[in-house]
């Protein structure tokens, strides 16, 4: 019912103008995008419904071929203009696990064993800001703080570079496939970064938001221990829900499996939309390389 196409038997202008064809198409499944983010992806197609799902895949130990998450790709599903059912989702991941030996498959459909993951979407109907927001909201506009939006992808690495150190997520702006990614997205106008600047002109945060078919989301952020105090990152999302986002378009927050970030995002009553990944191991070599794994 499924069969497997490798990445050099998937035409670029074909496969984009499909995906943007489809009922449910996003920028990261454009085919520049997980080129850029995967080490290699391919898709299964079903054989007689207009439906695909591209996956990226690596090989554990340099041999076994193994489904894998690369990094700003949250999760998969199928795209095409029909609507999978339940038979067919069965059917997809069976094929999945014997062209797969092992790993962890992150998707939206639901099947014996899964285990919930939950990631927070926003329409502009929903937002409301709890009394933690609401006070950092205020302090951002006490500061005040105003927004400005680039799409000079060199601007924010730059900003970054002479910065990073104050940073949480230092390891994302050093990283190659970080900066590739950033570049591209800004190169095809799939994304823009908005700043937030205090009354000196100094960078406070920064939000890079990818933008594509109705969806925005929100790909990355970094923010100085100023821009903590003074609310600036509550001020971004603020500002993009009120002056950027279209009536029609739906602001995805992603999400995360760490409580904070969770708290964070429901604080703009944000919506739960549940996603569901399994795991399975049937070489022996994808074994070991989990032992280690947990044992590092």
């Amino acid at each position: 019912m499924w069969t497997w196409k490798e990445r050099h038997q998937i035409h670029d202008e074909e496969w984009n103008a499909y995906l943007s064809a489809s009922l449910n198409p996003c920028v990261e499944y454009l085919s520049w995008y997980l080129d850029t983010c995967a080490v290699n992806w391919g898709c299964f197609v079903h054989q007689k419904k207009s439906m695909r799902l591209p996956v990226a895949w690596t090989k554990k130990a340099g041999l076994i071929p193994a489904v894998t998450r690369p990094p700003y790709l949250q999760k998969i599903r199928i795209i095409g203009n029909e609507l999978p059912d339940v038979e067919d989702t069965l059917t997809l991941y069976q094929c999945i696990r014997q062209h797969f030996r092992c790993d962890t498959l992150d998707w939206e459909y639901h099947l014996p064993d899964s285990r919930i993951r939950m990631n927070y979407i926003l329409e502009r109907s929903h937002y409301r800001l709890n009394q933690s927001h609401t006070r950092h909201l205020k302090k951002s506009m006490q500061n005040p703080l105003t927004y400005r939006m680039s799409e000079d992808p060199e601007e924010l690495l730059y900003w970054l570079d002479h910065n990073g150190e104050r940073y949480v997520y230092e390891k994302d702006f050093r990283n190659d496939k970080f900066r590739s990614l950033v570049r591209t997205l800004l190169k095809h106008q799939q994304a823009f970064v908005l700043f937030a600047v205090n009354a000196m002109d100094e960078i406070q945060s920064a939000g890079i938001f990818t933008r594509g078919f109705g969806r925005l989301l929100f790909f990355l952020s970094f923010t100085t221990a100023a821009g903590r105090k003074n609310g600036s990152m509550v001020g971004i999302l603020n500002h993009v829900v009120y002056e950027i986002m279209q009536p029609y378009e739906i602001l995805d927050l992603e999400g995360s499996d760490i409580p904070g970030v969770a708290l964070f995002y429901e604080g703009f009553n944000a919506q739960k939309e549940p996603y569901f990944e399994l795991q399975w191991s049937k070489h022996l070599l994808c074994k070991v390389a989990e032992f280690v794994k947990r044992m590092r």
